[in-house]
């Protein structure tokens, strides 16, 4: 477990790379940005929750993070980052804040125990092709996707969010609980 102090504004590029024995981290609402590959490799940490002053997080920020199960990422992200989850095998869970306009390349990759997904974004924010590379058409028939209250029809029209096999309304207080 680490605590990182409330007086660092920074992560970082690589800086607890390959901490196996990493289980919980603790990011104050001090720190602004998350450099690329910062916990790259941390196979022991299972929850992640990025604090809503994170403004910046660089590319494959949790690339191979296998025993990552639930992931929510802060308020004030536009976009989920390439190669952000990519090889995080036992994520199941993941929630996306309303902010989000694209979600790129290689995001997703590798994710097979992805089950739930709670999308707070009013407009489906734009998927790259290759984000959830590696889940097929079948896969993604088994993935819950959350959205917003009267979002669904939008949802079920745009492109990739379209190929998720069941696309669930929820009430606009249900994503803040997570």
């Amino acid at each position: 477990t680490i605590s990182i102090p409330d007086s660092v504004t920074s992560i970082g590029s690589s800086a607890f790379e390959d901490c196996t024995g990493l289980t919980t981290i603790s990011i104050p609402s001090s720190v602004k940005s998350i450099g690329n590959g910062a916990f790259s490799g941390c196979k022991g940490l299972t929850t992640i929750s990025i604090p809503n002053n994170v403004e910046f997080i660089g590319d494959y920020v949790f690339r191979s993070c296998s025993g990552l199960t639930s992931a929510i990422i802060s308020n004030n992200m536009i976009s989920i980052v390439r190669g952000m989850f990519i090889n995080c095998t036992e994520l199941a869970s993941v929630t996306i804040p309303e902010k989000i306009g694209s979600i790129n390349n290689n995001a997703f990759e590798g994710c097979i125990k992805l089950s739930e997904i709670y999308c707070k974004a009013y407009n489906p924010p734009i998927v790259d092709s290759y984000a959830f590379y590696g889940l097929n058409k079948a896969k993604l028939k088994h993935i819950i996707l959350f959205v917003p209250k009267e979002t669904s029809i939008t949802y079920k029209n745009a492109i990739r969010w379209k190929d998720f096999g069941k696309i669930v309304e929820f009430a606009t207080e249900k994503p803040d609980e997570l």
